[in-house]
């Protein structure tokens, strides 16, 4: 039954697939439930295709000819990314979440909420409003522009699928349009979820943090600031990296699995490609120098996600997954660095550094960490962005984000640079290719107006 709902094996194949449903008798909220613990298709694959163009990584030149067509496209920034015939994982993978998240909601209009089913039934819907909404956001942010609140009822995002009919075409809603249904999905979920950690399934604190997120990428300091006091109200305990029974250089990935992590929320891995995945076959990509130069040298973060395997060749190894899969869920990490950018944007600069100093001292060597200190506001916010960057770096498609919103502010805007072969290959700020275009496939199947590059 799964796999049916699935759609089809091969995730490149959403577009192609045939609506199954009718075959397939969902009756009951564990039937639904099923659907939504099928992990494989809902908490793997997320996207991470926006990582390819940020500026956390490079490649030396003879490693370019190891990666896929669409993968060097896209890390050299140019024109077209996809090649005429291929479909998106990164558009149809998030589609098949979003399609069994609407067969779900489907479902359960038949299915009479009652006092006896109400705790059960309140969570099946509202993993598959999650589910939706969380795609929603990351495919808005990879296919759609930086949100301005001038012109984000004009600016074309995505398809906004609330259907599971494959066979209905739905054009590109207005960024704001997606914006606003997914902050009101999430403020749903977050007023009907338990609050009890269930890692592959989300709860009322995942869904906080992802409403923080995504008040965050708006814009809107004093909402995602609210949204992390809901989540640290509840739950503040990080992982101290000098804890040897869970950080460890004797496990290949560095950090224990998502049962084991106090600190995340949300359990979800990215779309595995060559570029920074974790996988200690895939020593293709290495941080970027200055980045990794950054780190002190007590700074336990320097040692447990990179791997030094030569001069200025440092591999990232440790991801928030404990396996070869690139961390693409929700963790406090995120949600403690959301607080204090929020902070120092409201000049709470006392807060700010409170955040900042709380995480750090868990990422030096004990004893070593003294507390950054401040009263200008411009310093205490750039402290807090350089040390995201330096805590997040492989997470989800989070860098390319940041890069997004801090480019419209001329004072945080960073021109990107690459050399290949001797050519010097450049991403503007505000650049109309900081939004992906649709694969030529997709743009022939379902209609859809193509972004300008």
């Amino acid at each position: 039954m799964l796999l049916c709902l699935t759609g089809c094996k091969k995730q490149d194949e959403f577009l192609d697939a045939k609506s199954q449903e009718g075959d397939i008798v969902l009756t009951t909220l564990s039937d639904f439930q099923a659907v939504l613990d099928y992990t494989p298709t809902m908490n793997t694959n997320y996207i991470t295709l926006g990582q390819t163009g940020a500026d956390n990584f490079y490649f030396p030149d003879v490693n370019y000819t190891s990666l896929q067509p669409y993968e060097r496209n896209s890390v050299l920034w140019l024109k077209e990314i996809f090649p005429a015939g291929t479909n998106d994982i990164a558009y149809t993978s998030p589609y098949l979440v979003i399609r069994n998240s609407n067969i779900v909601l489907e479902g359960l209009e038949k299915i009479t909420r009652t006092a006896d089913n109400m705790a059960r039934y309140d969570s099946v819907e509202g993993h598959a409003r999650f589910a939706r909404a969380f795609m929603f956001f990351e495919l808005v942010n990879t296919f759609g522009k930086q949100y301005n609140e001038a012109t984000a009822a004009s600016d074309p995002g995505i398809p906004l699928r609330t259907f599971s009919d494959i066979n209905i075409l739905a054009g590109r809603a207005p960024v704001k349009n997606v914006y606003d249904f997914v902050i009101n999905e999430l403020k749903l979920v977050a007023d009907r979820m338990p609050l009890n950690i269930q890692y592959m399934r989300p709860t009322k604190l995942s869904a906080y943090a992802l409403l923080a997120r995504v008040y965050l990428q708006k814009g809107d300091y004093v909402n995602a600031g609210r949204c992390c006091d809901s989540v640290l109200q509840y739950k503040t305990q990080l992982l101290n990296f000098n804890d040897s029974s869970l950080v460890s250089l004797s496990n290949t990935y560095r950090f224990p699995t998502y049962k084991s992590h106090p600190e995340i929320l949300f359990y979800a891995e990215g779309l595995l490609t060559l570029v920074g995945a974790p996988s200690t076959s895939y020593a293709y990509c290495f941080a970027d120098t200055v980045l990794y130069k950054s780190y002190a040298a007590d700074d336990l973060r320097k040692t447990y996600f990179y791997n030094l395997l030569g001069a200025n060749q440092a591999k990232f190894q440790g991801s928030y997954t404990g396996n070869s899969r690139i961390f693409a869920g929700l963790a406090l990490n995120e949600v403690y660095f959301i607080r204090a950018e929020c902070r120092a944007r409201l000049h709470n600069i006392a807060g700010c550094l409170s955040d900042v100093n709380t995480l750090l001292k868990n990422r030096y060597r004990t004893g070593t960490y003294v507390g950054y200190e401040t009263t200008d506001e411009e310093a205490a916010l750039r402290f807090v962005l350089d040390e995201r960057r330096k805590e997040l770096p492989n997470t989800g498609q989070l860098r390319w984000e940041d890069l997004k919103r801090l480019n419209t502010e001329p004072k945080f805007a960073k021109v990107l640079t690459r050399i290949y072969n001797g050519v010097t290959y450049t991403l503007q700020p505000q650049s109309p290719r900081y939004v992906f275009p649709f694969a030529p496939k997709i743009i022939e199947q379902e209609g859809l107006q193509q972004n300008e590059r």
